[in-house]
Order: structure tokens, then sequence, then C-alpha cells
């Protein structure tokens, strides 16, 4: 059902539903949406351990063998808001709030199953992420990201709304995840999930601006209240 064995780590991500669900089969007792009435012993089963049954992924399998074997391994998810913010948010559609809530549940669930190899777990949420197709769709650069904060059009592009004036490069949220993997005491992260600015305020790093936008905190402190708000206080 989900093909051949394929070492190849794209392919592997775009089979990876099909995966759970055979997993899910196999080992959960679930069948068109019914769980058995007893319960099966592989509820017990831990993640990593499921995984490493797979003879058909052996890319999987590699992959957790490297990571646990090596102590004090660490495991990062990107999403977009944390935890607490998600859990009181509807965000957009139910397809795209499940997405969201469940990559920091999964967090939380791993990093319970890591800690006994002195591993972690970590969500983080990026704030307004400055990507490649972001600064596209406002006619700017990286160098020039603000120029979308003009009142008037770039180009054919819209100009940005006046939160863009709280986005970060894609930089801070990976010296983020740089800083938790230099940890030597990461553990204290271990199933949590935060925002970038949390680690970089942890560890003293900024943006490639020298700043810390905290766009969150923004939201929470100003947007929500109903507040006009000096963006300049929050990065």
């Amino acid at each position: 059902m989900c093909g051949r064995s394929s070492n190849d780590l794209a392919e592997l991500i775009h089979k990876l539903p099909c995966i759970l669900i055979a997993y899910a089969r196999r080992y959960l007792g679930y069948r068109n949406g019914i769980v058995a009435k007893q319960r099966p012993s592989f509820f017990d089963t831990k993640f990593h351990e499921v995984l490493m049954r797979s003879d058909t992924h052996r890319l999987v399998k590699r992959f957790r063998k490297v990571e646990l074997a090596r102590a004090g391994g660490h495991r990062q998810m990107l999403t977009g808001g944390t935890a607490i913010y998600n859990a009181s948010h509807y965000r957009l559609s139910v397809f795209y709030d499940l997405a969201k809530i469940a990559v920091n549940r999964l967090a939380f669930s791993l990093g319970h199953e890591l800690e006994s190899f002195n591993a972690i777990a970590v969500a983080i949420t990026p704030g307004w992420l400055r990507s490649e197709m972001m600064l596209e769709n406002f006619g700017v650069s990286e160098t020039n990201w603000r120029a979308a904060l003009q009142p008037t059009n770039i180009g054919d592009q819209p100009a940005a709304p006046a939160d863009f004036a709280l986005s970060e490069s894609p930089r801070y949220v990976g010296r983020a995840i740089a800083a938790l993997a230099a940890d030597p005491y990461r553990i204290r992260w271990n199933g949590k999930s935060v925002s970038s600015d949390q680690p970089a305020t942890g560890y003293g790093f900024t943006d490639l601006d020298g700043s810390r936008p905290d766009l969150w905190r923004f939201i929470e402190e100003v947007r929500e209240a109903g507040l006009e708000g000096d963006y300049d206080k929050y990065r």
C-alpha cells in the first residue's frame, strides 16, 4: 500500500501518512476507524520502537538508531503558535488547526519517550517568518524587507500589513535550534513549546539586525487587547 522501499527523504516524507496508517492498523488494532475493544499490547509500544520494527523504511530505521545511540540527542519540530496560544485560539480551519496543535503535542509526548535516553524533543514556533516566499510576495528581499511596510505598493505586489514590522528572518529560529543543540543542559527544554524569542532571551542571541522580535507577545498584549502598540518595544 505504501509502495516500495525508498532511501529518499522527500519520498519518505510524502509517504509518512500512509506509513502511520499502516502502523496503526498493524500495531494498534485500528480497523476502519474503530479501535479494538480489548486494549492491544502494542498500546504500550514506544514510537521509536515501532519505527525500529520497520524493514520497509530503512532510512527511518537508520536515523532512529543514530539519534537514540547518541546520548543527549535532540529533536526540534517547527510549527506555528505555541501550545499555550493554540490551546485557546481557533487557527483558520479544522485541518490547519489540528496540524498546528499536533506538532506541539508530538514534542510533548516524544519528550517523555526520549527522556530515558537523555534526549529531548522541543516544538519551536517562529513569529512572522520572512521566508523566501513571503519576501517574494511583498516584492522585497532580506536586505530591504522594511520597504514592504511603506504605505504604497511595490510594483504589482501589495504592501505588507503593519505587523510585518515584527517579522523575523529564518536565521532567528535557526539560531534558536543551534543554541538548544549546543546547550549541555538542554534537558530543561524537553517536551516544551517555545517561540524563537524564548531561547533568544535565554541564550542571548539576536536576529540578523540585532533585534529580538516577539510577535506572539505583541499579539497577546496589544493586538488582542485592542490597543495601539509600539512595534519597536517588541523587537
